[in-house]
């Protein structure tokens, strides 16, 4: 028996100790003659059976005291679907899709409307071989506002008035890849990077045979206040951002690891993986994070080792290459 049980029987123990009068009997009520006239003892009787009823609803309003209202659960804010992209990759197999964001799709659409002056007329029928790029299609107007972004360019319109806007710096193709990366799997990632990597031209270093190995969720650094850099220094401050949808966080970063070579020094950092909960994708925090360096620069390149090999290659924190620093 719990506490409120227990109270709940001593209120009727105490209820029980009520004197309840029980006149004698009226032989006229017996017999059915007479004026019936409703006896005192049943208006005891009523008054002792409000006695008990009360007493177990003070027992259980002071039971519940300190205890509070239990609170409904809330669900966790998730936001709406904005569109959803298809990668038009596979012939013979279906092709992935996944979702985006309200906002994402905002940002999208307003830098199509910032840029859309510049697109000229063309066919839609045009045949497009291999990768068919990431076809955007809004879920609040599917027939409307459709966006094919392809490695160098977006086409969409109507029929009747159907437009390519050129985009050689792959500005809609790197923001909607960052958008869905963590979306996709491994294998379709690798599919689009062997179709759409750019050429970059060799540096006249070589890079290190071996890049510095993962050590967590891969993120990708600059050089801050690279003007106080020098051949001597053996102390550099970075800005780590993570690669991966993470809900704008990059989160802890992870101790750097360093490959000194003869022309370069790699340094990759990593940060702490992520859980497996959905993520939205809006473009993670920066991180300050100093690393120090067994040995002075001198007249060696810095460079960010997750832009020499892996998932980060190809995306526009690597549009520039890996190399950060040169002396």
């Amino acid at each position: 028996m719990n506490d409120e049980e227990r109270a709940f029987c001593d209120a009727l123990r105490r209820a029980d100790t009520v004197e309840v009068p029980v006149p004698p009997l009226d032989p006229a009520e017996i017999s059915g003659r007479g004026h019936r006239v409703r006896p005192a003892w049943r208006d005891a009787l009523v008054a002792a059976v409000w006695v008990v009823a009360l007493a177990g609803v003070g027992i259980a309003v002071f039971s519940s005291v300190g205890r509070g209202i239990p609170a409904v659960p809330v669900a966790p804010h998730v936001e709406a679907t904005g569109a959803t992209v298809e990668v038009d990759l596979f012939s013979g197999r279906e092709n992935p899709v996944v979702e985006i964001s309200e906002s994402v799709t905002d940002e999208l659409y307003a830098l199509l409307d910032d840029k859309a002056a510049a697109a000229v007329n063309t066919d839609p029928r045009e045949e497009l071989l291999g990768f068919r790029g990431f076809v955007v299609t809004p879920v609040d107007d599917p027939d409307g506002r459709v966006l094919r972004i392809l490695p160098d360019a977006v086409r969409f319109g109507p029929v009747h008035d159907y437009r390519r806007l050129d985009d050689p710096e792959q500005v809609f193709f790197r923001f909607i890849l960052d958008s869905i990366r963590g979306s996709l799997s491994d294998d379709v990632l690798k599919a689009i990077d062997e179709v759409t990597q750019t050429p970059v031209a060799p540096d006249e270093s070589d890079p290190p045979d071996d890049p510095p190995n993962r050590t967590g969720d891969t993120a990708t650094w600059i050089l801050l206040n690279p003007e106080t850099v020098t051949p001597d220094s053996t102390d550099i401050v970075l800005g780590v951002t993570r690669l991966g949808c993470a809900n704008g966080e990059t989160g802890r970063v992870l101790p750097a690891v360093v490959d000194y070579g003869e022309d370069q020094i790699a340094i990759r950092v990593d940060v702490e993986a992520w859980s497996d909960q959905p993520a939205d994708c809006q473009g993670n925090e920066e991180v300050m994070f100093s690393v120090h360096l067994d040995e002075p620069i001198g007249q060696r390149e810095l460079v960010d080792a997750a832009c020499l090999a892996g998932e980060a290659q190809g995306t526009s924190f690597c549009a520039g290459g890996a190399v950060r620093w040169t002396p």
